[in-house]
């Protein structure tokens, strides 16, 4: 898919323009000066795929009123070609419309996909808008794009700009690992590593959590096993178990008895103490909301002292400025009246003398000036014909000389070459050849190139087509592991190679383990866990295949799958017959171009074949090259000549014009000796009169300022007249200034005072509030407790009844002897050893009455020790799970620290690489630091030295974290450095589109690093390039491009144009 065609409308400055981005091996570059709006062009390109870096709000002209309509339609053409070619049209365009009825009004968006087998007749395929139908959404719009037209919007390599580039050089370390992990998915890798030690923390929690559980376990099943042991050994001692429950019940009941009146009285103290603090609540809020009105009157007291304190203000500015503008007219009279003064000595003449000889010079002066005006006139007209005479003298000299020299050097290319047919017909038998070999050339070089390719998969014994290498590269992207059929199955050693025709069908198959993939292309595509066979087999013989030595168990688990799968077609429908498969709904073919792959003697007789091939297609392609060269030569000596010859006979017919020249140069020389004694007799008439015209100038301006003397002494007394009133006026202004400045001061005092009181009065509430807060946590803590002690109340209560009930069923069937109290009894013991020791004593009396082993006994021992083991079982396997948590945790550091190691020495080695051809060393190298917490984290360090120079290499991010001068590489050198791992990231991306659009990546390059880095892009990448540069450029530059589109913008219209250059290489 590669950028063909871009139609705005509506844009911001621009009139509706469509540009045309060539074919997909042409550079594009798009520049002029900043601001004009290069920028914008990709802005489009990201708006029209629903990129969430643009902001659509950008793209509407600021020259628009806010409630001006705004439509704009924006139409990006792909051509389907290059590395990501779908299944599809020709041409697949992308187009968004939009319209904003006023500025602050939503922006309404519709994005549609249009299609057809050219560029002009394109028809719509879907349409997508908010909460479209059919699940039109914008969601599906990006959802399309990514799976159906393989375009991520907003991954970096369809718009690159100059700033996010630079950063690589700027950015911390840790901040340059996260994009980069960002970039190869192994952030995700980090994220699964870092979630598994979670689980080994929370299985480890677990754990001890298990272990405590087990403990106590373990404690009741002590218990239960000396409970069955009493039970055992007390059945016939009624007597003293009677006598010792007997008296355990009456401690028990004069416990509860007094725990009973205890617990009343302390219920009652609380609640006394609980009601005085709902008193004091009641308080506290009357007093914060006295405080908030009177804080309220204060704001409103101070408000309206400062709107007082600002138009005391304004009046006090007004009378200020006032007094300054009546100062500087004081000023300037008392300036004027010294100067009238001073003039008034310089006089020499009176008025009316002044005025008569100030009239006579005037006109006098006006006379000179008309007859000097009268001879410039005359001389301008002469010295216009004597340029016309000396132009036409110098264009018939050049022409006649040059006809000269041509008719002289005619005669000898004739001599020479005797005519142009004859070249003519050398030049189109060499170009008839030379077309003949550069066909033959160009299809060698295809040849080649694919032979190549060949070459290295059968080195590899890796035969994949390109339908396989697609779908294999999309489930590696879903993180799916994934065989093809020849990677599990081959043909056994002496099966005969015509047997593999047989599975034409089916051999490219690919098999995943997963569930529920969406296959990207018509190969077949088998989920191995979908997949039971019915037997276990090995081995086909009777269509000569069998499963691969050289695999993994697990590998050979699933080319058992493969193998039984592939058997089924012989058994079943769909079945093949003669390499055919026939279904249901048809037959099919071959999937692929037919060629040998499941037998490894085949592919090393093929690859024989092809080296041999090679070998000689190369030898034959470097002697066309040879002799396409050497006709190359000759016809460019060719073409030099007839050029020259043609010239040489088109000369020779104008010989008989330059006798004709030769008179009318000696015509043009007769008028201009005429012309130049005409121009002396009026230089002498301008000289004289010129002295004139400076003596009466000088005289004019002498009595023009004794005129004006007399004038500015009669406004003498006016002006001191004037300068009076101005005095008074100020001292009237000045004690304006001094009351109102006064007032201010008043003013400012009394809001400095209220607000003072009302920040103490803030102080207080807020005070009051805590006070609040203390006492409502008291009173909830009271109510808890007055809760706990009801509570326990209740249940002592409770307890108390259910021992007077079992004392009355113990005198029952206790002996009258047995009826009393046993003295040696401890009568401080507490309540829980009373219960204890009482359902002890209730135990041994049950048995030793009914003179029998109690059962109840044994069950509650074996459920104590059942859940003793149980929960045995659960800390060994917790313990387990802990194991294989920490091997699984392994695994992925390990596999995390390994793919970190090949991006990174892939991206070293192609650093340095290019580091090298400008003179510098490179190097990519990480650092793993781990905090005391635990957490590990990674930095990316991108370090460079000028060749030659001692010291380490240092990261290029030094000068931009420290801010200052003299340290570090310079500004081109760090975007350089920038420029160069950039282009190493994307030599190692699995991602490979068939385009690249760079904002201003040249910038910061001289003009030599400019070409060289352009060109390193170009021959590196081999895809499309879309530069915007605002730097001029010089014409090796732009030779570099098929198109240059240069910007405009002129501001006075506004209206931003674009003029396009197609460049011939």
């Amino acid at each position: 898919m590669i950028p063909y065609k871009l139609k705005i409308q509506g844009v911001r400055d621009y009139s509706p323009r469509s540009i045309y981005f060539g074919e997909p091996d042409e550079h594009i570059l798009i520049t002029g000066p900043n601001g004009v709006g290069k920028s914008t062009l990709t802005f489009c390109l990201g708006a029209v795929l629903h990129s969430s870096k643009v902001e659509l709000e950008g793209l509407r002209s600021t020259n628009l009123k806010v409630n001006d309509p705004w439509y704009a339609r924006i139409t990006l053409v792909f051509l389907n070609d290059g590395r990501t070619k779908i299944d599809g049209p020709k041409f697949i365009a992308f187009q968004l419309t939009v319209n904003q009825d006023t500025k602050n009004s939503p922006i309404q968006r519709e994005y549609e996909v249009l299609n057809g087998p050219d560029e002009a007749n394109l028809t719509s395929h879907a349409r997508y808008a908010s909460g479209g139908t059919a699940g039109r959404t914008f969601k599906a719009y990006r959802e399309d794009l990514r799976v159906r037209y393989k375009i991520e919007p907003d991954v970096f390599y369809l718009i690159w700009y100059q700033q996010e580039v630079n950063q690589f050089a700027a950015m911390y370390p840790e901040e340059r690992f996260r994009k980069f992990s960002d970039m190869f998915e192994i952030s995700d890798m980090q994220k699964e590593w870092e979630a598994s030690l979670e689980k080994i923390k929370e299985v480890r929690m677990e754990i001890e959590y298990l272990k405590g559980i087990q403990k106590g376990a373990e404690l009741s099943v002590n218990a239960a096993q000396t409970e069955l042991n009493k039970y055992l050994d007390n059945k016939k001692r009624i007597f003293t178990s009677g006598q010792k429950y007997y008296t355990l019940l009456h401690q028990m009941i004069a416990y509860y008895s007094t725990s009973i009146e205890k617990a009343s009285e302390q219920k009652a103290n609380y609640q006394v103490e609980k009601e005085k603090l709902v008193v004091s609540r009641q308080q506290l809020k009357h007093n914060i909301s006295g405080l908030e009105q009177q804080r309220s009157q204060l704001s409103q007291d101070v408000a309206a002292l400062s709107q007082q304190l600002t138009q005391i203000a304004d009046q006090l500015q007004q009378q200020q400025n006032e007094d300054t503008q009546q100062q500087k007219s004081q000023q300037q009279l008392e300036q004027q009246l010294e100067a009238i003064d001073e003039k008034r000595k310089h006089l020499r003449f009176d008025a009316e003398t002044a005025q008569r000889k100030l009239e006579e010079t005037k006109n006098q002066l006006e006379m000179v000036t008309n007859q000097l005006g009268e001879l410039s006139n005359q001389q301008t007209q002469l010295r216009k014909q004597e340029r016309e005479l000396d132009h036409e003298k110098v264009l018939l000299q050049m022409t006649s000389s040059q006809l000269k020299d041509q008719i002289t050097k005619a005669e000898k290319h004739k001599a020479i070459y005797v005519s142009s047919v004859q070249i003519e017909q050398k030049i189109n038998t060499l170009s008839l050849q030379n077309e003949r070999d550069f066909e033959q050339i160009q299809r060698l070089k295809m040849e080649l190139k694919m032979m190549e390719q060949n070459v290295k998969q059968y080195e590899q014994k890796k035969v994949v087509s390109k339908r396989q290498q697609q779908g294999l590269l999309h489930l590696k992207r879903q993180q799916l592991e994934a065989y093809p059929l020849r990677e599990l199955i081959e043909l056994t050693p002496s099966a005969p190679l015509q047997l593999e025709k047989q599975l034409e069908g089916i051999k490219y198959t690919i098999f995943y383990v997963g569930k529920n993939y969406k296959p990207v292309n018509d190969l077949y595509y088998v989920s191995l866990q979908q997949l039971v066979p019915t037997e276990s087999i090995s081995k086909l013989p009777e269509y000569g295949l069998q499963i691969r030595s050289d695999l993994t168990e697990q590998q050979g688990n699933y080319a058992n799958k493969a193998l039984w799968w592939v058997k089924q077609f012989f058994l079943e429908s769909p079945k093949i017959e003669q390499g055919l498969l026939y279904d249901t709904r048809g037959i099919r073919g071959a999937q692929e171009a037919a060629q040998y792959i499941l037998s490894d003697v085949a592919i090393e007789r093929l690859l024989q074949e092809v080296q041999q091939t090679y070998s000689k297609t190369k030898n034959e392609q470097q002697q066309l090259e040879q002799q396409y060269a050497e006709n190359q030569r000759q016809l460019k000596q060719l073409q030099g000549h007839l050029h020259t010859m043609q010239l040489a006979e088109s000369t020779l017919l104008k010989q008989t014009d330059y006798a004709s020249y030769i008179q009318q140069l000696e015509l043009v020389e007769q008028k201009l000796s005429a012309l130049y004694d005409e121009q002396t007799a009026i230089e002498f008439q301008q000289d004289k009169l010129k002295s004139e015209h400076s003596e009466g100038k000088y005289n004019l301006d002498f009595y023009e300022q004794q005129w004006k003397i007399h004038e500015e002494l009669g406004a003498f007394a006016e002006q001191q007249m004037q300068l009076q009133q101005i005095e008074q006026a100020r001292k009237y202004l000045q004690q304006n200034i001094r009351a109102l400045t006064t007032e201010q001061e008043i003013k400012e005092n009394e809001i400095t005072q209220q607000k003072r009181k009302q920040l103490r009065l803030g102080e207080q509430q807020q005070q009051f509030y805590s006070d609040l807060k203390i006492v409502e946590s008291q009173i909830t803590g009271y109510e808890l407790t007055i809760k706990k002690a009801k509570e326990k109340l209740e249940l002592d209560e409770t307890m108390k009844s259910r021992c007077e009930l079992d004392m009355i069923e113990l005198e029952q069937v206790l002996p009258q002897e047995a009826q009393q109290l046993d003295d040696q009894l401890a009568t401080n013991l507490s309540l829980t050893m009373l219960q204890a020791e009482s359902e002890q004593a209730k135990a041994e009396l049950r048995n030793a009455r009914l003179e029998k082993i109690n059962e109840n006994a044994q069950q509650n021992y074996d459920q104590q020790k059942a859940d003793f083991d149980k929960k045995n079982t659960d800390l060994a396997k917790s313990e387990q799970l802990l194991e294989s948590n920490t091997i699984r945790a392994n695994e992925l550091e390990d596999r995390l620290e390994t793919t970190i190691s090949m991006h990174l020495i892939k991206i070293n080695t192609l650093f340095q690489k290019y580091m090298d051809l400008f003179q510098f060393e490179g190097q990519v190298e990480k650092e793993r630091i781990e905090e005391k917490s635990g957490r590990v984290n990674f930095r990316l360090y991108i370090k460079a030295r000028k060749i030659g120079h001692q010291g380490a290499l240092e990261d290029v991010s030094m000068k931009a974290r420290s801010g200052k001068v003299g340290l570090g590489v310079s500004g081109g050198e760090e975007s350089l450095s920038s420029l160069l791992f950039a282009l190493a990231l994307l030599q190692n991306l699995a991602t490979s589109p068939g385009y690249i659009v760079l904002d201003e990546f040249d910038s910061a390059l001289d003009d030599e690093r400019k070409n060289k880095v352009f060109n390193l892009y170009a021959e590196e990448l081999q895809r499309k390039l879309i530069i915007v540069s605002p730097k001029g450029h010089d014409e090796t530059y732009y030779n570099c491009f098929s198109k240059v589109f240069i910007v405009e913008h002129d501001a006075t219209i506004p209206k931003s144009t674009i003029r396009g250059i197609q460049n011939k290489k």
